[in-house]
C-alpha cells in the first residue's frame, strides 16, 4: 500500500476513509487482453504490468506504449493491456462498477499463477479501477501508476451530461448491415454520432470499440475455466442466429482446451473443442467436434488448420452444411483480420 501513497500527493490519500475488504458475490467476467513479452525471456522477469484504459477506450490505445515498455524495462516484464468490461472485445454486462471491474482484474491475475504481485497502470476510469483494486487487494500490488485521475469526485470536469446520455443512446440504437466491412461500418457509426461529437479524433477513439461479429453470435459467456498459459481448459455457453435463417436462434455449450505443444511436437498451439447445439427449446440437439492447429509459416505469418466433425439433421443436410461452411469462413476471416491487425 505504501507504493500507492508514493505516486499520489499525500494530502489526497486518506486510506482510513476507504472501507476494508468485505465479503461480496460480484461475478467477474473474463477480460480480453493483449500480452507483450520482453525479447529476452531467458532471465528472470519482474512483476507483470497490467494496464487499463479510460472510458470509451480499449486495449489498442496502449499498444505502442506496451511494446515500448517490453524494450526498456529492466528486468523485463510481461505487459498485459486489458479491455475493461463493456469495452473493446471484453464481455458486455449490465453491471459496471469499480467493484466489478476490480474483480475482473483479480480474475486476470488468477490466470498468471507465477505472479506473486503485479504492477498496475490505469488511465482515467482505468485509474480509478486500479486504485480500488490496490485498496481491496494490497497484498497483490507491488506498485501502481495512476494517470489523469484522482481518488476524489471530479463531476465538474465531465462536461455536458446530456450530450453523454445522447451519445450512449445513439450508439445503442445504431443498426449496421452485417454484410458491411469493419471500415464501412465505422463510417456509418461515425455519421450517426457526428452531430453529437464534432471532433473527428474523439469519434475515431470511441469507434475503436466497434468490432464485426462475423460468426453471428448473440451471447457468449465463459462459464468455467482451469489451467494456465500452457494448457487452458474452459467451458462456454452461447446463443447464435443462423446465417440462412436469421430469425431462428439456437443455444449451445462447448468445452474447449487450448494447449501449447512441446517443441518435440512442433511447438505450436492447438485448440480442441466439443459442442452441443440445441434447437426448439432443447428438444433437438446436435454434437460437433473441432480442432485448430496454429504453427509458424516458413514464408512468414501463422499457418492455421481447422478440422471439423459435425452432425446435421437428415432432412436439412444441405442447409446445415452451408451454415457450417459460412461459420468456418467467418471464423477464418476474423482470425486473418486479428493476426494482420497485430502485425501493424
Amino acid at each position: 500500500m505504501a507504493h500507492l501513497v508514493k505516486i499520489l500527493p499525500e494530502n489526497l490519500v486518506k486510506f482510513s476513509a476507504f472501507p476494508r475488504r468485505f465479503a461480496h458475490t460480484v461475478q467477474p467476467v473474463k477480460l480480453t487482453y493483449d500480452e507483450y513479452l520482453p525479447k529476452d525471456q531467458t532471465t528472470p522477469g519482474g512483476a507483470p504490468v497490467l494496464i487499463m484504459h479510460g472510458l470509451f477506450g480499449s486495449r489498442q490505445n496502449w499498444r505502442g506504449i506496451s511494446k515500448r515498455l517490453t524494450q526498456v524495462l529492466k528486468p523485463g516484464r510481461r505487459i498485459l493491456s486489458l479491455d475493461a468490461r463493456n469495452h473493446g472485445q471484453s464481455p458486455h454486462t449490465h453491471e459496471h462498477t469499480y467493484q466489478h471491474m476490480a474483480e475482473d482484474v483479480r480474475e486476470v491475475i488468477r490466470g498468471i499463477p507465477e505472479a506473486e504481485k503485479v504492477i498496475l497502470m490505469g488511465h482515467s476510469m482505468g485509474g480509478r479501477c486500479m486504485m480500488y483494486f490496490a485498496l481491496e487487494y494490497p497484498e497483490l500490488v507491488e506498485s501502481a501508476i495512476i494517470v489523469d485521475i484522482s481518488p476524489f469526485s471530479n463531476a465538474h470536469f465531465v462536461g455536458n451530461l446530456n450530450d453523454m446520455k445522447e451519445l450512449l443512446k445513439t450508439l445503442q440504437n445504431i443498426s449496421i448491415d452485417p454484410k458491411l466491412t469493419p471500415s464501412a461500418a465505422r463510417k456509418v457509426a461515425d455519421t450517426k454520432i457526428s452531430g453529437i461529437m464534432r471532433e473527428k479524433a474523439t469519434r475515431d477513439f470511441i469507434l475503436l470499440n466497434l468490432y464485426k461479429n462475423d460468426d453471428s453470435s448473440l451471447d457468449f459467456y465463459i462459464t468455467s475455466d482451469t489451467g494456465n498459459a500452457d494448457h487452458w481448459k474452459y467451458s462456454v455457453a452461447y446463443k447464435e442466429k443462423l446465417a440462412y435463417w436469421p430469425h431462428w436462434q439456437n443455444h449451445g455449450e462447448a468445452q474447449i482446451s487450448v494447449k501449447k505443444l512441446p517443441q518435440s511436437k512442433g511447438g505450436h498451439l492447438s485448440v480442441d473443442s466439443t459442442h452441443r447445439t440445441c434447437f426448439l427449446y432443447g428438444l433437438y440437439c446436435l454434437r460437433a467436434e473441432g480442432s485448430f492447429s496454429f504453427s509458424p509459416n516458413p514464408t512468414g505469418g501463422t499457418h492455421v488448420v481447422e478440422t471439423v466433425h459435425f452432425q446435421c439433421p437428415p432432412f436439412l443436410g444441405r442447409f446445415c452444411r452451408a451454415e457450417v461452411q459460412f461459420q468456418r469462413n467467418a471464423i477464418m476471416n476474423n482470425l486473418s483480420y486479428q493476426f494482420n491487425r497485430h502485425l501493424l
